[in-house]
């Protein structure tokens, strides 16, 4: 997620928004219930 987020931070023009668009849409959808549990258990409210 790091580099993601380096790569799109820095280097915005050469970002395919298609690419992009279908990570977020199939892969970290996936990963949202899992961050959720995670912050429960943290005690930060979602």
């Amino acid at each position: 997620m790091a580099a993601v987020r380096n790569r799109i931070a820095h280097a915005y023009f050469g970002i395919d928004d298609t690419i992009l668009f279908t990570t977020v849409g199939e892969e970290l959808t996936d990963l949202l219930p899992r961050m959720e549990a995670l912050a429960r258990k943290e005690g930060v409210s979602v």
